[in-house]
């Protein structure tokens, strides 16, 4: 079992945001979103935020706002939208 495994299944995801570098956060982004295809709610939902909030930490905009129509989240959509650099 890889420590990833262990870490989502302790639901100590996330310390992940901390953890990842520029060099595995896409790696382990697509992980998480591969896993949360498997999940029931609200552990899926937790997998696609914590891949969510990577991605922001990276400001790779548009993967965290593909995670955000994933969930559904109206207010969080408006907001990675509204706070986009690139224009």
């Amino acid at each position: 079992m890889t420590d990833l495994d262990e870490l989502t299944e302790k639901s100590q995801l996330p310390t992940l945001k901390d953890n990842v570098t520029a060099d595995n956060f896409e790696r382990v982004c697509l992980y998480l979103l591969s896993c949360a295809q498997y999940e029931p709610n609200p552990d899926n939902e937790e997998l696609i935020s914590t891949a969510k909030d990577i991605y922001l930490k990276f400001e790779k905009d548009v993967e965290a706002l593909r995670c955000a129509l994933i969930l559904n989240d109206v207010p969080l959509i408006s907001e990675i939208f509204n706070d986009c650099k690139d224009p």
